[in-house]
């Protein structure tokens, strides 16, 4: 298997063979943790996979950073212990936490991609260095069907949550006037620009998206917009990962952690 092939299916005789030995059965051919590491498109090798992981892991740091900056300065009446509890932020923070391990287990996966076993003959030296990498790379199987359900949920919680990131902001805040800006009319408005500093943003329901601080502009596409696109470029594009099963339990589970934010 060479880094441009896609994790094909086990033949019928290993499937059956795999499922006596802890190893994925006919249903998930391959551990879910290596198909978070490997694209379904034979363009996208491993190589130039980690290259865009990079880049989103990358993009969605520095924008962590800005929006980070925009929240705090911007006054809505109440202390900045909001941030964390907002749903935007907790959205936001896992995806962003999903790309970073993808990330790192690309790499890793990248650099050693076989197994990594530890030698009880080795000196502690090298049995604690292969411990640690071990640590830091995709598991090779999925043994425990609990581990790959709460991965799983992971993955989903990581994409349907920034959906419904952008759909509550854009289809429910913004048309009935809390978006935070006034849509942009024709002709354009220019109002002067803020002076620089430490000035304390203020929503202005007389200006529009465009028309605002280029922080704040910056913020609300990236975290209510960008963050969609990158969820389907991340499903579509940079993994390899099947239809999560069961749907029903799958389900459920969105259902319990939307209710737990809501309690």
């Amino acid at each position: 298997m060479t880094e441009r092939t896609p994790l094909l299916p086990y033949p019928v005789q290993a499937q059956g063979n795999s499922s006596q030995s802890g190893q994925p059965g006919p249903s998930d051919s391959h551990p879910i943790y290596l198909r978070a590491c490997h694209s379904p498109w034979r363009m996208v090798n491993q190589k130039f996979l980690l290259f865009l992981r990079l880049i989103f892991a990358g993009y969605l740091s520095a924008v962590f950073g800005v929006s980070l900056k925009y929240k705090l300065e911007n006054e809505d009446g109440h202390s900045c212990w909001r941030i964390p509890f907002q749903f935007s932020t907790v959205a936001f923070c896992v995806q962003w936490a999903w790309h970073l391990q993808t990330t790192l287990w690309t790499a890793m996966h990248l650099i050693f991609p076989k197994a990594i076993e530890v030698d009880p003959k080795e000196c502690h030296g090298h049995k604690l260095r292969a411990y640690i990498l071990r640590f830091f790379s995709p598991p090779n199987q999925a043994c425990c069907g609990i581990r790959r359900f709460c991965f799983s949920m992971f993955y989903t919680m990581a994409h349907v949550f920034p959906f419904m990131n952008t759909m509550i902001y854009w289809a429910c805040l913004v048309p009935t006037g809390h978006g935070g800006f006034k849509p942009p009319s024709m002709p354009h408005r220019h109002y002067p620009q803020p002076p620089c500093g430490n000035a304390t943003i203020r929503y202005d329901p007389g200006k529009g998206l465009f028309e605002e601080d280029d922080i704040k502009a910056f913020s609300i596409i990236n975290v209510w917009s960008i963050t969609s696109v990158i969820a389907i470029i991340e499903i579509v594009f940079l993994n390899s990962i099947r239809r999560q099963t069961p749907v029903t339990g799958h389900t459920i589970g969105v259902m319990f952690c939307s209710g737990v934010y809501l309690a």
